[in-house]
């Protein structure tokens, strides 16, 4: 892709606000109120079926038959991508008797209709004045942190403490599947692998360039330079895998594309700041949840440690319907990640007003540990937010690769909890039994801060984790 060079640093701060659906308590408890239980039928704005793929998801009962391409050349389908190592082949163009028709082939096990779903919230943009960082980057990141009043995720977090007392996630490899990445930010550049960064959104194909800022914003809180933002593992290595559009929208198709892609890199870690609910009496909801699902154990058994934002709708996963869930966060083998954010830069583990949360017990379903995602209740106290990188690509005004956003969601905890999942990888090493160690520090490795029932296993705390992965 092409190099687009740095200028002046920015005397503007776009501030990124996530829509929320959760109704904002004013009990100053980390325990939710009884009002926040969930609808029968939830709506919400993640949860948009966006409209037809124009894709179809063949499940194969086994290795891909010699005729099958020309069975659906026959039926006026093009097979678009092949995921031989999950059994699928993503076919464009069929209809629906057609489907019907390679659905009842002995060597097929199921065809879905592929959707376009809203995975990430929408966002709207305001601007605040702030000072200028210096254009220097820093070993120790403590000293890096120009706005350090605005990072205290790093602090609850023990993540400052582990600067420079752990490898930092030095070797590490993060595949962020998100909208893309800016990899000329200043504190982004050189932290990103271009040579295995890859766009699989449709609207966007061959540029990894992000035109939203999300995943841009993603990525810093895991690696940075520690210009103007510090980050979780400042070594660790980025891989931006664009699965999503500039309007936050993809398709089943490419999100499995791109976990199974990462793992076939070695990803250590693969980052999902992302989530859709499907409806399971649905057959296509169905089979398309039972294939990302194959993905994820894909990506499981060779190595990678997932993580996943659990999401913005304010609700007790364990009250939906058997029948509804939220994928990936509640698939089997995911760190599913809630917020938490203080409300006027006190109770730093209060529970974020639009966070998930619940959990069983068990690992699938719910929200399995918390990290900070920041808040907006008081919308006078910008330090309630996280702060991160711009996309000079996108639409907030921040076309130089210098600037940077504020924001609020578990978008935004996910990745603080995939930065100390690469700082255990550096710690242990990338192998199979490696793996399985990072993803117990990284349950373990936490802090009580309320109810098991509301918080699972609680707030990650890297310090806490490191000692774990060193045991």
């Amino acid at each position: 892709m092409r190099t687009i060079p740095r200028r002046s640093l920015p005397t503007v701060v776009a501030l990124l606000t996530l829509t929320v659906a959760a109704a904002c308590s004013n009990d100053t408890s980390t325990a939710p109120t009884s009002n926040r239980a969930a609808p029968a039928s939830p709506n919400r704005s993640r949860n948009l079926v966006i409209g037809s793929a124009d894709h179809r998801i063949i499940e194969l009962k086994g290795a891909e038959t010699s005729d099958l391409g020309a069975a659906i050349a026959r039926l006026g389908g093009q097979i678009e991508r092949r995921l031989p190592d999950v059994k699928l082949v993503v076919v464009k163009g069929l209809s629906a008797s057609a489907a019907a028709s390679l659905a009842s082939r002995t060597d097929v096990a199921h065809v879905a209709l592929d959707s376009r779903r809203q995975w990430i919230p929408r966002t709207v943009a305001r601007h605040v004045q702030v000072a200028r960082p210096n254009a220097a980057a820093h070993v120790d990141q403590s000293t890096a942190a120009f706005y350090a009043t605005y990072q205290w995720n790093m602090r609850v977090t023990k993540a400052n403490q582990a600067w420079l007392t752990t490898p930092e996630g030095r070797g590490a490899h993060v595949y962020v599947l998100d909208t893309g990445i800016d990899p000329n930010h200043i504190d982004l550049a050189g932290r990103v692998d271009l040579a295995h960064s890859v766009s699989f959104a449709e609207a966007e194909p061959n540029d990894i360039r992000d035109f939203e800022s999300h995943g841009t914003f993603v990525s810093a809180i895991i690696a940075s330079n520690g210009i103007g933002v510090a980050s979780v593992a400042p070594l660790a290595t980025i891989t931006a895998v664009k699965v999503l559009d500039a309007s936050g929208t993809g398709s089943f198709a490419d999100v499995i594309s791109g976990i199974v892609y990462a793992a076939n890199q070695g990803a250590d870690v693969i980052n999902m700041s992302l989530g859709a609910f499907v409806d399971l009496t649905d057959p296509d909801d169905q089979t398309l949840a039972a294939q990302l699902q194959a993905a994820i154990a894909y990506a499981r058994l060779k190595g990678a440690v997932v993580i996943s934002a659990a999401g913005n709708d304010g609700l007790d996963l364990r009250s939906l319907p058997p029948q509804q869930i939220d994928v990936p966060a509640e698939l089997l083998g995911v760190v599913s990640v809630g917020a938490t954010g203080p409300v006027d830069q006190m109770n730093f583990d209060h529970l974020a007003s639009y966070s998930n949360y619940g959990w069983n017990g068990v690992p699938i379903g719910g929200v399995q540990v918390f990290a900070p995602g920041g808040d907006f209740e008081d919308p006078n106290q910008f330090a309630d937010l996280i702060i991160s990188a711009c996309s000079e690509y996108s639409a907030f005004d921040c076309g130089d690769g210098a600037s940077y956003l504020f924001g609020d969601g578990t978008s935004f905890a996910s990745p603080m909890v995939a930065g100390e999942a690469a700082v255990l990888r550096s710690i242990v090493g990338n192998s199979r039994l490696a793996s399985l160690a990072t993803n117990n520090c990284v349950l373990t490795g936490t802090d009580a801060i309320g109810p098991m029932a509301i918080f699972g296993e609680g707030r990650m705390n890297v310090i806490k984790a490191a000692s774990c992965a060193r045991r």
